[in-house]
């Protein structure tokens, strides 16, 4: 799998893959070790991810396709970056809103953020995406991590071309 990355003034790193994982643990741990692989997080990102995912779950039940917002403490992160992936089937995550349920997701935004307003800034731009259908829409209709990652780049930068 290859992963695609950017650099954008004042903006994270914006990254796109296609996760293969089956199931939420093996994505999570598919997309830490491509941060990881790329000198963004530390080694202890990744666990760090999953026990916080168990604690405070990340499935968002978004229309019309749902996504999930897995990070960590900024303490396992050397570069802020956000890696936004399209699973290749529904993956099912714990609600946010309901750690009981599970939604299935289809788009990932893994966040690794390195300070406090860094995280204020990119979490905000992470809501305001998910609550744009059509950027979400695309993300989870593409196969190409270079068009995720400039769909996602181009929504983070406030650009107002719609992906088509």
């Amino acid at each position: 799998m290859s992963i695609i990355s950017s650099q954008a003034d004042r903006a994270p790193a914006v990254l796109g893959c296609v996760a293969h994982g089956t199931d939420c643990e093996s994505v999570l741990r598919e997309l830490a070790g491509h941060l990881e692989a790329g000198g963004m997080v530390k080694r202890t990102y990744c666990q760090a991810v999953l026990d916080r995912e168990k604690s405070f779950p990340t499935g968002i039940p978004a229309e019309p396709v749902a996504v999930a917002i897995p990070h960590s403490d900024r303490n396992h992160v050397l570069e802020t970056a956000v890696l936004v992936a399209k699973t290749e089937r529904p993956i099912p995550f714990r609600r946010i809103d309901d750690p009981d349920a599970e939604v299935e997701v289809r788009v990932v935004f893994m966040m690794a953020i390195d300070s406090n307003q860094g995280q204020l800034d990119t979490i905000t731009r992470v809501m305001d995406l998910i609550q744009d259908p059509g950027i979400i829409e695309a993300v989870a209709a593409s196969s190409d991590p270079e068009e995720i990652r400039s769909i996602a780049e181009r929504a983070f930068s406030g650009s107002q071309t719609r992906p088509v």
